[in-house]
Formats: C-alpha cells, sequence, structure tokens
C-alpha cells in the first residue's frame, strides 16, 4: 500500500455516521489546532505537499518541535 490508498472514503464514514476528516480538521482547526505532516514519513509514503487537505504544513522533526514548544500533541 503506498499514500492513501486504502483509506476510509467520506462515503463510507457518511453512512457509518462518523464526520468526515474535513469536517474533523475543521473543528480542530475552529478550537484553534493546527496540523502538521511529518517530511520524512510523507516521502516513506510516497506523498507530497499536493496531497494533503488545505490548511496542513509539513514539517521536518527540528522544525516540528520547535514550533510545537510545550503545547500539546496528538498523533495520527
Amino acid at each position: 500500500m503506498e499514500g492513501l490508498e486504502g483509506a476510509l472514503s467520506d462515503g463510507l464514514l457518511k453512512a457509518r455516521h462518523i464526520p468526515s476528516l474535513r469536517e474533523l480538521r475543521d473543528a480542530i482547526i475552529s478550537l484553534g489546532g493546527a496540523f502538521m505532516a511529518c517530511e520524512t514519513g510523507m516521502k516513506m509514503a510516497g506523498l507530497s505537499s499536493d496531497d494533503l487537505m488545505e490548511g496542513i504544513r509539513v514539517r521536518g522533526m527540528v522544525s516540528f518541535l520547535t514550533e510545537i514548544g510545550s503545547h500539546p500533541i496528538m498523533t495520527l
């Protein structure tokens, strides 16, 4: 499997009464959250920034740790 192959579709999520990834992203942003994607992980998965939803920043480890500081982190 490469990239987002096999990810749940919004239609399947809706059929199961689960918010779409876009709806979840919008809710987190409205609460002041931010999204960052791991540059190395993306390369390993064959993804580019064009494959990501709008508003997700690509960061290397040093940039990620600098930006995050002492704020809480949730990883997916």
